[in-house]
């Protein structure tokens, strides 16, 4: 606190009205085994797809949606509990996993029977309590899983880690807490009538805005997914950057056309293309291109040829005048 009032006042007159037991963990009790600041849990509840089906339900609905959901919840959990086959909760052995690896920076020093203390290799200094189960850390109080300052004490005595975690932990009582079922009800048409009047739904008042259905934000992660946007938005700007820069190198390669004067294909003439060219193909002030012709002869004297016996055709009596420039309506006329 003292170095909260060091950065702000303001922020530090704020708590003093407000029990340090609801937003430090030092005053946390370690009855419940949580270290949990926020109430993640009930929004985690809260949140997935069978509430939010049935929060958009009448009253009964709304009850019966909840009681399906958690009665298949708790079978799905007993039915998983007794597939597994270890001790400890599959999440909890990997958290010991990580708390082993961590341990390695603690050096315990034995004072006798289950008191130890302990010296991280930042300078830091613990007491531990191997037989209470307690850490001046607070880590290991907190949650009932031995903290690094206890895991080294831990292995410096030889022992299993399992032996000191906290029983909620274990398979055994998980099994208790789902072995309570939920009893399959009638349907309404089955009850019992009563003289009682019937509970009638609350008048109903549309409303202008549209139905949110998400949980309302914290100022500070109002904050945080600000921030965030303008990362995203300083990434989307980078990400382009590089994208121009990209296809600029990529464009000096090639020989630009930019200056470049096009030359149109009829009249051979710059400043214009063939679509719009003005000057007729028939003017003569315009430049054609040469066209070869073909005369009859020349194609009489290559269907005669004898490369091609099977196409000699007789010409004597016909008479060709003239010039043919397409040799296809040629070979239509002589049945080719």
């Amino acid at each position: 606190m003292y170095m909260l009032e060091k950065e702000d006042k303001e922020a530090r007159n704020w708590f003093n009205d407000k029990p340090p037991k609801f937003w430090s963990k030092s005053h946390f009790r370690t009855t419940t085994k949580c270290d949990m600041l926020l109430n993640n849990i009930c929004d985690a509840f809260n949140g997935t797809k069978p509430i939010l089906r049935a929060r958009e339900k009448l009253i009964l609905g709304l009850l019966e949606g909840i009681r399906i959901y958690l009665m298949k919840k708790l079978n799905q959990k007993r039915e998983d509990l007794l597939k597994y086959q270890g001790n400890l909760c599959p999440r909890i052995r990997k958290l010991i996993e990580k708390v082993k690896e961590d341990s390695a920076t603690s050096i315990p020093t034995w004072a006798g029977k289950f008191l130890f203390q302990v010296k991280t290799m930042y300078g830091e200094q613990f007491s531990v309590d191997l037989s209470g189960r307690t850490c001046s850390c607070r880590g290991w109080d907190l949650t009932g899983i031995p903290c690094l300052h206890a895991m080294s004490c831990i292995f410096h005595i030889r022992e299993n880690p399992e032996n000191f975690i906290h029983d909620c932990y274990k398979k055994t009582t998980q099994m208790r807490i789902y072995e309570p079922v939920i009893a399959p009800m009638d349907g309404p048409d089955m009850w019992e009538p009563t003289d009682l009047p019937d509970v009638n739904p609350p008048n109903y008042e549309p409303k202008k805005s549209k139905l949110n259905k998400n949980r309302r934000k914290e100022p500070d992660e109002i904050e945080a997914s600000k921030r965030k946007a303008v990362e995203m938005k300083k990434q989307r700007r980078e990400k382009k950057k590089k994208q121009v820069a990209t296809s600029e190198m990529h464009d000096a390669t090639k020989l630009s056309k930019k200056g470049k004067l096009g030359r149109c294909s009829k009249c051979l003439q710059t400043g214009h293309n063939k679509t719009t060219c003005k000057k007729s193909s028939n003017s003569p002030n315009s430049t054609t291109l040469p066209q070869t012709t073909q005369t009859t002869q020349d194609w009489y004297q290559n269907a005669t040829s004898p490369s091609h016996p099977s196409k000699q055709i007789n010409f004597e009596s016909t008479y060709w005048t003239g010039h043919i420039n397409e040799p296809s309506k040629l070979n239509v006329c002589m049945g080719l």
